[in-house]
């Protein structure tokens, strides 16, 4: 199936008009916040809603704890998830399937926050919430690559963080259209994931880079001809101060005090409109130095 990877970074959250709303994490972000993980076997697996009845929509399944990876996650667990891509997920999953489960605790409690089966991780049959991505944006279909993932995410970043609440908690979202190997059936929807704070500059960089390029591309289309100048002129030009007083660039992007629009780490995007039907932008990334977009480099580009 081929995918475009379409990521759309949330700095101010809006969602799309006809998309369902849903929200995940990324391993990383869970092996963070989460106080109890553990890996569980199902004892018994059914198609049943919240109140029993028999509903090919939803499915439950009954865990018993295997192996404790962080915390004191409890012996026995049973989930109930409603999953719109599949008629019946109950029979699809086998006896002998594991389950890496991440709780939260909050006011109510303990409560589920993901399930994850090991046996068969990315799923096209998966909800959100049983999905297993990366903080590098990767659609994970291996549980021991799950597992490995979650195991030096703690080792290189042990304890717990609390979940962030209210507008800091949206500082940790990238929303996502489509990433390469995402389920069909999300594509379309406002799909929110949760990544740790450490990975999100180079995904605003990456997305801010491509901003640029639609930009440049929406202005070329408006006017015929792409934005003459230097880095602030074309910034201007890009952000209102043209003809038209159109604003081209969706989204802010910070600005230095001469008018250029910047990177995560304070330095300008450089930006080639040498040829304009294919232009241009890249981050200098994290060691600001200006690499020419080279393959191999930390510099984070548009293409």
């Amino acid at each position: 199936m081929k995918t475009l990877l379409a990521i759309c970074l949330l700095l101010a959250p809006a969602l799309p008009a006809r998309a369902y709303l849903h929200e995940s994490s990324s391993l990383e972000f869970l092996a963070d916040t989460s106080p109890d993980i553990g890996i569980y076997a199902a004892t018994a697996v059914s198609s049943k809603d919240f109140d029993g009845t028999p509903d090919l929509h939803y499915y439950n399944i009954t865990l018993k704890l295997q192996e404790t990876i962080k915390g004191k996650p409890p012996e026995n667990e049973k989930v109930v998830e409603t999953d719109s891509y599949s008629m019946d997920k109950a029979k699809k999953i086998a006896g002998s399937d594991r389950f890496l489960v991440f709780f939260l605790k909050d006011g109510a409690g303990t409560r589920v926050e993901h399930v994850i089966d090991l046996s068969h991780p990315g799923d096209f049959q998966d909800t959100p919430r049983a999905l297993a991505i990366n903080a590098k944006l990767q659609l994970i279909a291996d549980g021991d690559t799950v597992l490995n993932v979650v195991r030096e995410r703690m080792k290189a970043h042990p304890g717990t963080d609390p979940l962030p609440e209210g507008k800091s908690r949206y500082e940790h979202i990238v929303s996502l259209t489509e990433i390469p190997g995402l389920p069909l059936g999300f594509v379309g929807d406002a799909y929110q994931l949760f990544v740790p704070d450490d990975f999100m500059p180079p995904l605003r960089a990456a997305e801010e880079a491509r901003r640029i390029v639609a930009a440049l591309r929406a202005y070329c289309t408006a006017n015929h001809v792409m934005p003459a100048g230097n880095a602030a002129q074309i910034a201007a030009a890009l952000c209102g101060d043209n003809k038209q007083k159109q604003e081209y660039l969706q989204a802010k992007i910070p600005k230095n005090k001469a008018g250029e629009l910047v990177d995560p780490w304070g330095t300008p995007y450089r930006i080639q409109i040498l040829n304009p039907e294919i232009p241009r932008a890249y981050s200098c990334g994290p060691n600001k130095k200006d690499e020419g977009g080279e393959t191999g480099t930390d510099d984070i580009v548009s293409w």
